[in-house]
């Protein structure tokens, strides 16, 4: 157990354009070595859509829960792969790497820690959050029960939330979960989770990002962090920015419009600036000389290039 190390402890994520018999093959084996060769692998119905699904279980482990899914068919076009706990951190990386172009769409970044007073600490680090945020206020789960055995848990952000953070004390849920005495030994472990469900072009960012980055995708989560680990995540925008959308129209114009731009800069004798000083009349003809200036921002077209306007 890496005690105050950002991990992955979920990660689930659709792989485009992937044959999924190789991303099963790929999984099967993967899972043999990582197990060796314990795991049992079980067939059926997918889920949500999907028409196949594998999943693989640890014989050894009593609760039956699935360490690895994968699903595909059905109205499904792409693979898609759930991993979840223990083994989660170790295949992130092999599995990045044999498919790089993935969507993620659930991301669980963890952070374990044993401490005294700990989980009392953070448990008022949640209770303060939710007193000044009335939007954390309408959605905070506390779980309490009375057997102190069975672990306390404190969530923060609603189901249809972009993130959640949840509080817990991790050896007690094994044990719970599991009976087995050895968990006993754990009890004084205090589990943060930081639940993230990417959007839009941010599942492909998603792909990418090491676990601790993660905490940045909230102000919360970065206030959390601090206050649990002293972690210092950088801000982490969930949502589509005007960069991004003009970025993507940039590469639509291209795709669309490049060869005919080509064949006009020929035309014109490949003389590049005045051909782009044309270009550029007729972007602020097309936009409106007033809104083109506004936009340029204290730029001026001069001899076909944007010069700084001196004052």
């Amino acid at each position: 157990m890496d005690l105050g190390v950002a991990h992955f402890d979920w990660y689930q994520a659709t792989i485009r354009d992937e044959d999924d018999r190789r991303v099963v093959a790929w999984m099967d084996r993967h899972m043999r070595e990582f197990y060796d060769g314990e795991t049992i692998q079980e067939a059926g119905r997918g889920f949500n859509s999907y028409s196949d699904r594998v999943a693989w279980k640890d014989p050894s482990v009593k609760d039956g829960k699935a360490l690895c899914t994968v699903q595909w068919g059905g109205y499904a076009k792409h693979p898609h792969v759930t991993m979840t706990g223990f083994n989660t951190r170790a295949f992130v990386d092999p599995f990045r790497a044999a498919f790089p172009v993935h969507r993620v769409t659930r991301v669980d970044s963890a952070l374990d820690m044993r401490a005294d007073g700990l989980f009392e600490s953070l448990w008022q680090t949640f209770d303060a959050i939710v007193e000044r945020d009335s939007r954390m206020h309408s959605t905070a789960d506390r779980q309490m029960p009375p057997n102190r055995d069975k672990g306390w848990s404190y969530t923060l952000g609603g189901s249809q939330s972009a993130w959640q953070c949840q509080l817990y004390e991790k050896g007690k849920e094994r044990f719970a979960r599991t009976k087995e005495d050895a968990w006993r030994l754990f009890f004084d472990v205090v589990r943060l989770e930081a639940r993230v469900w990417p959007e839009k072009a941010f599942k492909d960012r998603a792909s990418t990002m090491p676990a601790a980055a993660f905490w940045g995708c909230s102000p919360i989560l970065m206030q959390i962090a601090r206050a649990a680990a002293d972690l210092e995540p950088e801000p982490v925008s969930m949502k589509e920015t005007r960069t991004a959308d003009d970025e993507r129209t940039m590469a639509w114009i291209a795709k669309q419009a490049g060869p005919a731009l080509l064949r006009d800069l020929a035309r014109k004798g490949g003389d590049i600036d005045a051909w782009a000083a044309e270009l550029l009349d007729r972007c602020m003809e097309a936009a409106g000389q007033g809104k083109a200036h506004s936009m340029l921002h204290g730029f001026q077209p001069l001899d076909g290039k944007c010069e700084p306007l001196r004052h």
